[in-house]
């Protein structure tokens, strides 16, 4: 899954204030995919301050064609329709985990076929 991941998320950004990379994650170490648990394993100092997202609401932003898109766009949309697929087909209990305030690091993270907590991270920035 690390390839197709890798593949998929290559030159792919979430847009916010800044454009953020995508990067394959795995804490082969989580148990439970608690929100402390995730913080600790991502090395996220403040906690604190997080929210889980539903996830088919953090991925429409980024899969949902608008009219004005012209062709760049309609293929970024595109593969993140195929990037959601391939994360839907290969983990199960999908959440997506934001943490901070201001520069927000993003968890999309679900169990693979081995149990292991594998996902996806970026970042936004919101003010």
């Amino acid at each position: 899954m690390v390839a197709k991941l890798a593949n998929l998320a290559d030159g792919l950004t979430y847009v916010s204030e800044t454009d953020a990379p995508f990067e394959h994650v795995c804490f082969p170490t989580i148990k439970q995919m608690s929100t402390a648990n995730v913080a600790k394993a991502a090395g996220i100092e403040n906690a604190n301050l997080v929210t889980e997202t539903d996830y088919e609401k953090f991925f429409r932003r980024l899969t949902e064609n608008k009219d004005w898109f012209g062709p760049i766009e309609k293929e970024q949309a595109k593969r993140f329709r195929k990037l959601k697929e391939l994360l839907e087909k290969e983990l199960s209990d999908i959440k997506v985990f934001r943490f901070g305030k201001i520069r927000i690091d993003i968890l999309i993270l679900g169990k693979n076929k081995e149990g292991k907590v594998e996902g996806l991270r970026t970042f936004s920035v919101e003010t």
